[in-house]
């Protein structure tokens, strides 16, 4: 086919394309039954009705719901709730079963029960009608003997007196002309932000999953007997539509850009790896754009990193044997791809048993693992690995534990940081958690004996100034260790023991306060530094006391006489010097 004739041929099937899907109603019902476009509202204005009780017209508000379609009259609520210092633009609402209801509240329709948002009409503005749910279709057609996938954006809206009106616009799409691949789109975003609907029409420019908003449940079955009429009889897109889930990810347009690249997915699609597929598709995206308009699609030549195209058989594709792509076959993308790396890396061919267990732990938690063949010097074996990992995680079962493969790796590194390596008898402890929270108490006991022999240091020049004021009946003594700060902390209800590393590294000191009679009872603490009181609290951060704030005063100017006493001894001794140098 030349390039004018493949030119004619786009322009015949764009024509072919349909503008709507084959059976709409069909296709909205199937939506619906999939838990699709199931958003709702009850529709309420003020109007006037007669009261045949009291025999006079009177204001209510009449209510009608989109569910159901019933129409019901109830009382108007005036004086609604206020935005900002203003009233609400709707401040009309209306009593409904389960109390008071305002515009934009979720509440339950008292006729069908269905959980539905209120909408006062004058939202509508001058619309006859207004948008409350929407939602996309995926179709399948045959266009002039090549095949189309359409993706449909179906919009769901309400007119003023409840009823539902649907409009379907095609959204983006794919055609497959001779092996070859074209997008096509039914929108175009407008600068003012909205979408602006047209028929199809080609687009060039760079290809990208057109239907990643898709997911399986969104697609309007189709006969196998249409695509055999097409061109694309030989692609396997009915056997991966078939094959692939929400779970998995349900890509159609990229296999479909895939097969065209490289027919030999086929074969891996017909013998039932559509979701190595997929995951294939998934890992070969790429990110492109600007900053700010960023956008990921797919690159088919990017596939070859895990899969060898130049091959037709299935198992050589994936580089694999033939009794290991028998054992593989069905497993996710992640699961053949962590076989094939322990395989090579390792050179280990895992089993059936230990790739269930990988697959229940989590294949990339696994990985995270295993990557690396030594840890901290010791080799791992990705066997004893998976299979201690797997009973660690089965022993917590049903308790408040976890147990992830992060956990050991965070272990070893704790017995590196100990023992300056990581003994062999300790890698894998048979109670994992009762030996991690010994180990942790051993490193907390080094940690703290470290921290307080650094506080006694610092604060050995502070001890002079601990002092006994009998006319206030306190005393004021420096923190000792970080036990001590604990304590304090506990017993006054505030964050002195955060102070710990602080007062180690000589950038404050903290006293405690206590009353003369009670000295082993926390009262007041006061941090020191500069020369200065910088706070000094009671229970729960409480303020100083008169008789606290008089204790402090004087000691403060103790200090000061002891500084007085500590120069005038300092200038003695070196007169003292100086004479005898003269002499």
């Amino acid at each position: 086919m030349t390039k004018e004739e493949r030119e004619k041929e786009i322009e015949r099937v764009m024509e072919l394309l349909p503008q709507q899907p084959d059976n709409p109603k069909a296709a909205i019902r199937q939506m619906e039954e999939r838990g699709l476009l199931n958003g709702d509202v009850i529709v309420y204005k003020c109007d006037m009705f007669y009261d045949p009780l009291q025999d006079r017209r009177r204001q209510g508000v009449i209510c009608h719901c989109s569910a159901c379609g019933d129409s019901w009259w109830t009382e108007k609520i005036s004086a609604g709730p206020t935005t900002g210092c203003s009233r609400s633009l709707h401040s009309v609402g209306f009593e409904n079963f389960d109390g008071a209801v305002w515009h934009g509240n979720d509440t339950m329709c008292p006729q069908c029960g269905a959980e539905v948002k209120a909408r006062h009409v004058s939202t509508f503005g001058a619309a006859a009608e207004t948008y409350i749910d929407g939602d996309h279709c995926l179709t399948v057609h045959e266009a002039g003997g090549h095949l189309a996938v359409l993706d449909w954006y179906v919009e769901k809206k309400v007119d003023k007196t409840g009823g539902i009106h649907h409009h379907i616009h095609g959204y983006e799409g794919a055609v497959v002309i001779d092996r070859t691949f074209y997008r096509v789109s039914g929108h175009s975003r407008a600068m003012g932000g909205g979408d602006v609907w047209f028929k199809w029409t080609r687009r060039k420019g760079r290809v990208y999953d057109m239907t990643a908003v898709c997911k399986s449940c969104q697609l309007i079955p189709f006969a196998d007997e249409l695509v055999a009429r097409t061109d694309a009889d030989k692609s396997g897109f009915e056997d991966y539509c078939r094959s692939v889930n929400d779970s998995d990810g349900f890509l159609p347009c990229s296999y479909l850009q895939l097969w065209c690249r490289f027919p030999q997915a086929e074969n891996l699609v017909r013998t039932g790896n559509a979701r190595f597929v997929t995951g294939l598709i998934v890992a070969s995206q790429v990110r492109d754009g600007s900053y700010w308009t960023s956008y990921e699609y797919f690159s088919p030549n990017n596939t070859r990193t895990y899969a060898d195209w130049k091959k037709t058989k299935p198992h050589e594709i994936l580089h694999l044997e033939k009794d290991e792509y028998r054992m593989l076959t069905g497993r996710a993308f992640e699961t053949i791809n962590y076989y094939l790396s322990i395989k090579d890396d390792y050179g280990v061919r895992l089993t059936p048993d230990l790739l269930e267990k990988a697959e229940r732990i989590g294949v990339m938690k696994c990985r995270e693992i295993t990557k690396d063949k030594k840890h901290y010097g010791r080799t791992v074996s990705p066997v004893r690995v998976i299979n201690y990992v797997f009973r660690q995680k089965m022993a917590v079962a049903g308790t408040t534990l976890t147990f992830y493969p992060s956990d050991l790796l965070d272990h070893w590194r704790m017995l590196k940081d100990y023992y300056g390596e990581v003994p062999v008898s300790m890698m894998f402890p048979a109670d994992f958690w009762r030996h991690h929270e010994w180990l942790t108490q051993l490193i907390a006991d080094r940690v703290n004996k470290e921290l307080n022999e650094k506080i006694q240091r610092v604060t050995e020049q502070a001890r002079r100034y601990a002092w006994e004021d009998a006319e206030t009946g306190l005393l004021i003594t420096p923190a000792r260790c970080a036990e001590d700060l604990k304590a304090e902390g506990a017993a006054l209800d505030h964050c002195v023991a955060t102070y710990a590393k602080r007062v180690a590294r000589g950038e404050t000191t903290i006293f405690f306060i206590r009353r003369i009679d009670a000295p082993d009872v926390p009262f007041f603490t006061l941090e020191y530094k500069n020369d200065k009181v910088i706070q000094n609290r009671g229970y729960k951060n409480s303020g100083r006391t008169e008789q606290v704030q008089t204790f402090e005063t004087r000691w403060l100017a103790h200090i000061e006489e002891l500084k007085k006493e500590e120069n005038r001894s300092g200038q003695s001794d070196a007169d003292g010097k100086r004479g005898d140098a003269a002499a």
